[in-house]
């Protein structure tokens, strides 16, 4: 009896300390993830992985912490760490939605649109319903030309969100490819009714009217366009013209230039212009208005940026790269500005360079194609 007194004394003793340190361990846990958390907040990523990391070795079931490691890698572009930190979640719990559709949408950032296309069916097994899984798997789709596959997708965000105004968009561009300008423009309409600020319905709007000879409404539609989002077309349609068609447009070009000038135009609207006659290749009136700014005001940043974008246009590669020079050694330079000068340091052949920009713009922006490049870039150093 007094052995079993004795050990049963003991078996208290032992599970006592065992809950003093289980708790002690419980309570660092959640110490490490508010700092993580505080860190992510305000975008310390690296010290937040180094604390989920912590929070890891303290309890590595813990499957949220992995999820919130490979969010914050991804929003580092890490899209290859985030990935195999979103596996471990899936590995843990196979039924983890958000982590197939985050490490969809990382798959295709490095250019595996094929294994994004598997995630996204994977979160559409589980939740139907999910709208933006199927707005992602037809753009993912539509990568591949599968444009069939890809309005079927858009079709089905559509009935589930009828306000998705960026599956009405893409729906739009692939009915656009398909032959069907009547549905495209009324998919635009909507578009344009739930995000007026969306500079894609307008440039997809201005292929539609081209096609019908409307050229004045058309580069109207363009000029909107980069009045909402001047530099943001990196992942829009390229438009192509045939001779008549830019001839036509030079007409209307040049109507327009001569009513800016009566109309007094500001700065911002004369750059705005002359973006638009870049997409439909009336370099040089574009070259011409951007002059006529800079000899007023030689520092304007906005025209020297788009006489680089001029000059890029053009391919007189060292010209433009004189003047992303002067854009970036200003005390502010533009995320945007170091991605055009990684794309002429790779045209030029120097990679070092490339390869350094690249970097910088990635430190800003998660997209999909520039991080592919920068590998490519890598590559072939």
């Amino acid at each position: 009896m007094d052995l079993i007194k004795r050990n049963r004394s003991r078996l208290i003793a032992f599970f006592s300390v065992f809950q003093i340190i289980s708790l002690g361990a419980q309570s660092l846990k959640e110490e490490y993830t508010q700092c993580a958390v505080n860190y992510v907040q305000t975008k310390q990523y690296a010290e937040a992985i180094e604390y989920f990391s912590w929070v890891i070795e303290l309890d590595s079931a813990d499957v949220i912490a992995y999820f919130d490691r490979g969010f914050t890698k991804e929003l580092m572009n890490d899209f290859d760490g985030a990935i195999s930190d979103y596996s471990l979640q899936i590995g843990v719990d196979s039924l983890s939605i958000d982590s197939y559709f985050l490490r969809g949408i990382a798959k295709e950032k490095i250019g595996d649109s094929l294994g994004a296309i598997a995630d996204y069916s994977k979160v559409i097994e589980l939740e139907y319903d999910n709208a933006d899984a199927h707005f992602f798997r037809g753009r993912a789709f539509a990568t591949y030309g599968k444009w069939k596959a890809a309005l079927d997708d858009y079709s089905i965000a559509i009935k589930i969100n009828p306000e998705h105004e960026l599956a009405y968009a893409y729906r739009a561009w692939t009915l656009i490819v398909l032959g069907d300008k009547k549905g495209a423009l009324k998919d635009l309409e909507w578009s344009k009714k739930y995000a007026p600020d969306l500079a894609l319905s307008y440039l997809l709007e201005s292929d539609l009217l081209a096609k019908r000879r409307d050229f004045k409404t058309a580069f109207q539609a363009i000029e909107h366009a980069c009045e909402i989002g001047i530099y943001q077309f990196q992942n829009y349609p390229t438009i192509s013209f045939q001779k008549h068609t830019i001839d036509a447009y030079k007409q209307v070009v040049l109507e327009r230039k001569i009513a800016l000038k009566a109309e007094n135009a500001s700065e911002e609207q004369l750059c705005h212009f002359s973006a638009a006659c870049m997409f439909v290749d009336q370099d040089e009136i574009a070259l011409q208005v951007i002059e006529e700014i800079l000899a007023v005001h030689p520092k304007q940043q906005d025209a020297i940026r788009m006489r680089a974008q001029v000059y890029m246009h053009k391919k007189l590669w060292r010209l433009a790269l004189d003047n992303l020079n002067l854009l970036l050694n200003t005390n502010s330079p533009n995320p945007e500005d170091y991605l055009r000068r990684a794309e002429v340091y790779f045209v030029l052949n120097q990679l070092d360079e490339s390869c350094l920009d690249y970097q910088h713009y990635l430190e800003f922006s998660s997209a999909v194609v520039y991080h592919t490049l920068w590998k490519k870039c890598k590559a072939n150093k």
